[in-house]
């Protein structure tokens, strides 16, 4: 079981860098995979009719799930998923809900299925229906625009960097991180240390700056200047 059997191993590996609350979010601002490739058949920000059929392609493994419950994080998006799925993929990565969009407070994650039969099963079983947890929303299933684990692992490796402030904290099955040929794992290593040397970039000089990605818990102006104070900048 990939997917259950190397969970504790990543998220031993890239917790300890946060606490869910308090520390900075990485959102689908900062996320390309967003950009979806969407059927006829789908629904979701890209602009889907709804319906109650599942997206089809006969080769794409790597859908985003859409419409989750916006307090869940990565442990528990997993556990979702491995309840009928454990072992049928090798690459997961949940996304807390958008700052930028007050309608849909919804968070949302990135699968890759092992084959594209096991991504079609998934999404004919869970497109449009609800959560017992949560039964005025309905999931929404697309095919994302990143497609493979390689492809993800390249772009995404970089949030298991115990450096990396982040609610973002990706399971990668260990099998597939070792069929990763020599260019892909230099492709990702690449990656991981052309975003730490963006981090190290200084500031543009000012002295006003915009602040993103702050926690859904900062509710209001007080909420965030209470952090702001607590930081060591009153």
């Amino acid at each position: 079981n990939n997917s259950s059997s190397n969970n504790n191993n990543n998220n031993s590996s890239s917790t300890s860098s946060t606490s869910k609350d308090q520390k900075g979010v990485t959102t689908s601002e900062d996320n390309p995979n967003e950009e979806v490739s969407i059927n006829a058949g789908s629904t979701g920000e890209a602009g889907g009719e709804n319906t109650t059929t599942p997206p089809e392609n006969a080769t794409s493994t790597t859908l985003i799930i859409r419409n989750l419950p916006f307090d869940w994080d990565q442990r528990k998006c997993q556990e979702f998923i491995n309840k009928d799925h454990g072992g049928e993929y090798d690459y997961l990565l949940w996304f807390p809900p958008k700052k930028s969009q007050r309608i849909n407070i919804s968070s949302y994650a990135f699968v890759n299925f092992l084959t594209p039969e096991l991504a079609q099963r998934f999404s004919s079983k869970w497109h449009t229906k609800s959560l017992a947890e949560d039964p005025s929303n309905s999931i929404s299933i697309a095919v994302a625009k990143v497609q493979g684990f390689a492809a993800n692992y390249i772009q995404y490796n970089h949030l298991l960097d115990g450096g990396h402030e982040t609610l973002c904290h990706p399971f990668f099955a260990e099998e597939s991180v070792n069929s990763l040929s020599e260019e892909e794992q230099r492709q990702a290593v690449e990656e991981a240390e052309k975003l730490r040397s963006k981090k190290r970039e200084a500031p543009k000089e000012g002295s006003t700056v915009v602040i993103r990605n702050l926690p859904i818990s900062f509710s209001g102006l007080d909420g965030t200047q209470d952090w702001f104070d607590g930081e060591g900048f009153k």
